[in-house]
């Protein structure tokens, strides 16, 4: 994949303020840093690292929450073939968003303008970050 085309494309601020009233008990000294030369999907795995190094194991044990690695979330946009902008897209356990942005990646490689992606997440801290 050429990474330049996806990397950079658009500013993203985490709204920490709405999360942290949603989850006081995580630590919030050190916010993960997010920079421009990071893909959306490094943006997802660095935010899924932060998130399970800082929030309590038991409430995401209880959940069934499982971060997609990035190369798993890549291998699983490549096998949905070509994108076209018809295109509707169900992440049912949507987390910090890793495959959703797999496909919006793959989805700029292959020059498609828009798609629909319908993303559900039942954790209230992560579903801030839709």
């Amino acid at each position: 994949m050429v990474m330049e085309q996806v990397r950079g494309s658009k500013t993203y601020k985490l709204p920490l303020y709405e999360i942290q009233k949603l989850a006081p008990d995580i630590s919030w000294s050190t916010p993960p840093t997010i920079t421009s030369d990071l893909s959306p999907v490094e943006v997802c795995h660095l935010i899924g690292e932060w998130y399970t190094a800082n929030s309590n194991e038991a409430h995401r044990h209880a959940a069934g929450q499982f971060f997609t690695p990035p190369p798993v979330a890549r291998y699983m946009a490549n096998i949905a073939g070509t994108l076209h902008t018809d295109m509707r897209v169900l992440d049912p356990g949507a987390g910090t968003g890793i495959l959703a942005c797999a496909i919006c990646e793959m989805a700029i490689l292959q020059q498609i303008p828009a798609l629909s992606i319908e993303a559900f997440e039942s954790d209230s801290v992560l579903n801030t970050l839709w």
